[in-house]
């Protein structure tokens, strides 16, 4: 099957799981606001959205509230990174790619997306967004590109079980942007799934990041030319599927502030041109990081990636990242 009829394929499907997952949301939502329509009407009080009281009985995580979205049927949601350079230099216009991942820019830049979101039930819901990317933009420099590029379509879904706190996501995006098209990426589709559990009272939350992924391209012979010079055939720098497992640990110091670590240890992507169980497992990393919940909808998260194994200060970036809801 060639790349459009395999993209078409995924299409199809990730549009028929979002209208099951619809349907199966609207039942829900159905049984619970004829509940909430007997329990307003032997009360004789104004009948409540059941389904935006949902979502916080659900997850109490601030961070997962504030990146999975306002509590409100409609809502816009910006998640942008200032990914900066290094510690010792933190206002550099280059950023070192310390885990020598696929298609990672090496410049400083302000990066993210904006969305809008639709809940399409209590707990789910569905949005089109798209990236944006300004590169070195606290650097005069005349080379700053901005840009708004990488169309995409998510469908999510939060969920409690046993005490463990979840949000589920699955993505299928475009490429636009200039750096990914030189490479030849022309789509990607992705799942993911963040788990967190709660320590008792202490304080103290772990979780687990899951991602996998698998992306689509319109070349492979092409050349790849960098600054007038020829580094080959863009295949031999195309990662076409991935997964990874990210641990991180959260500690609450107040309502305000928490402490947080998380650390990509176990993260793989395979060469286009590898044998199909062949992976190239990127450098170990560990961030460390201030968690700031201005309000529920606004978290400020400052932090520093690590390389484990060779902790220097030119090795060791900095970033700042926030998600933003309205509405």
């Amino acid at each position: 099957m060639n790349t459009t009829k395999r993209l078409l394929t995924l299409a199809a499907a990730f549009m028929a799981f979002g209208l099951i997952s619809n349907a199966y949301a609207a039942d829900e939502d159905a049984a619970s606001e004829s509940k909430m329509k007997i329990e307003d009407a032997t009360k004789g009080t104004v009948k409540r959205d059941p389904s935006a009281e949902k979502v916080d009985e659900v997850i109490t995580n601030r961070k997962l509230r504030a990146e999975t979205g306002s509590k409100s049927k409609y809502s816009v949601n910006a998640s942008l990174e200032y990914k900066g350079s290094t510690i010792d230099k933190p206002l550099a216009a280059t950023r070192p790619n310390i885990t020598r991942g696929a298609n990672v820019p090496a410049t400083a830049a302000l990066s993210g997306s904006v969305s809008g979101k639709m809940r399409i039930g209590s707990l789910d819901y569905m949005k089109a967004g798209v990236g944006l990317r300004a590169d070195q933009p606290l650097q005069q420099t005349q080379d700053g590109k901005k840009d708004l590029y990488d169309p995409y379509l998510s469908y999510g879904r939060l969920y409690n079980v046993m005490g463990l706190q979840n949000s589920f996501d699955s993505s299928l995006t475009a490429f636009t942007k200039e750096s990914s098209r030189k490479l030849g990426y022309m789509a990607d589709f992705s799942i993911s799934n963040t788990t967190i559990k709660e320590i008792g009272t202490s304080g103290l939350s772990v979780g687990i990041y899951l991602l996998a992924g698998h992306s689509f391209f319109d070349a492979e012979d092409k050349r790849y030319i960098v600054n007038g010079k020829d580094l080959g055939r863009v295949a031999d720098y195309q990662a076409d599927y991935y997964l990874g497992a990210y641990p991180f640990a959260e500690y609450v110091i107040n309502d305000t502030f928490n402490l947080r670590t998380i650390s990509g240890v176990w993260v793989y992507e395979h060469a286009r041109g590898a044998d199909g169980y062949t992976f190239a497992k990127n450098t170990i990393y560990q961030s460390f990081g201030l968690g700031i919940s201005v309000t529920r909808d606004i978290y400020l998260y400052p932090n520093i990636q690590i390389i484990p194994e060779d902790i220097r200060a030119d090795r060791t970036n900095v970033a700042l990242s926030a998600n933003l809801n309205a509405f």
